[in-house]
């Protein structure tokens, strides 16, 4: 895969699958880079049990995420720098981990929540809505 280096926080794995988001599918057929913190994974399955959904589309989805990204994982290195960042910008810890991976991978942040809107480097996406 050639091209910039998008990261993809939960809601935008969501907006692709459940919203159908025009722009998130663009990104997602496009000859971009894709990465997907692991604790996306997380909320993606917990969300898709909460709402019931049979274990054979869960398997589908997963695979297909697990399939067109590249993951990041946790670290101790991410978790210091996002206790700083979640703090400076007032994030949840969980949003405070994907942010600072995005940032630490240079990538852009394509988020659909709008808790992100004030921080640089985030595309906030709005079709699908």
């Amino acid at each position: 895969m050639t091209g910039s280096s998008y990261f993809f926080d939960t809601s935008a794995w969501l907006g692709y699958f459940f919203e159908k988001s025009e722009r998130v599918l663009a990104l997602v057929t496009g000859p971009h880079i894709i990465l997907t913190s692991c604790l996306s994974l997380y909320e993606i399955r917990r969300k898709l049990l909460r709402d019931k959904i049979n274990d054979d589309k869960i398997r589908q989805i997963i695979d297909f995420i697990k399939a067109r990204s590249t993951f990041i994982d946790v670290d101790h290195t991410l978790t210091n720098n996002a206790a700083e960042i979640g703090h400076t910008y007032s994030l949840g810890a969980i949003d405070a981990l994907i942010y600072t991976s995005a940032q630490q991978e240079s990538s852009t942040l394509i988020t659909r929540d709008f808790d992100f809107h004030s921080l640089p480097g985030v595309e906030i996406i709005k079709d699908g809505i």
